[in-house]
């Protein structure tokens, strides 16, 4: 392919990723893809019709929610792990997937605080249900192969069931 070739080919692939892009902008949300990590519901959220009813004649003591995952990175010498890809910019994919996840979770990235965050956040949100609601805390498995071998090297994050009772407790 010749240069000049290779330079409208290049630009053709742009031109056509911007277009995209454009297009894709309609979907974009609203609020954006940033967590605004709200301590509790917003009062008019909390106060509207449609949760008071969702929780009318519920025994908040009675509620588990039964998908809490644990997650961490290990700066709490707890045992939790994350792959040393998801920490590095030689690995774009991984690296992003990290910055979502504390995005999503309000975990802060402050060196040696990040394990401890992760649980504020989570005790934060216990705190912003009814009084009496509980979590049921999961741990990570590292990924597995066929044997049922642990593969780290496919596994995004580890946390050691002893972590999470500890956490628990």
């Amino acid at each position: 392919m010749t240069r000049t070739k290779r330079r409208n080919f290049l630009l053709a692939g742009a031109g056509s990723a911007a277009l995209t892009g454009a297009g894709a902008w309609r979907w974009w949300p609203e609020q954006g893809i940033a967590n605004p990590c709200l301590s509790t519901l917003p009062r008019a959220l909390a106060g509207h019709e449609l949760v008071t009813a969702a929780w009318d004649r519920i025994d908040a003591t009675q509620v588990w929610d039964c998908h809490a995952h644990l997650a961490g990175i290990g700066d709490s010498e707890g045992g939790a792990w994350i792959n040393p890809r998801m920490q590095s910019l030689l690995h774009p994919i991984e690296f992003t997937q990290r910055l979502f996840y504390l995005n999503a979770s309000c975990a802060h990235d402050t060196p040696g605080r990040v394990d401890a965050s992760y649980i504020e956040r989570m005790r934060n949100l216990l705190d912003g249900l009814r009084p009496g609601c509980k979590l049921m805390l999961l741990a990570f498995d590292h990924a597995r192969n066929e044997s049922g071998d642990a593969t780290p090297e496919h596994s995004s994050f580890y946390i050691p069931d002893v972590y999470a009772r500890h956490t628990a407790q």
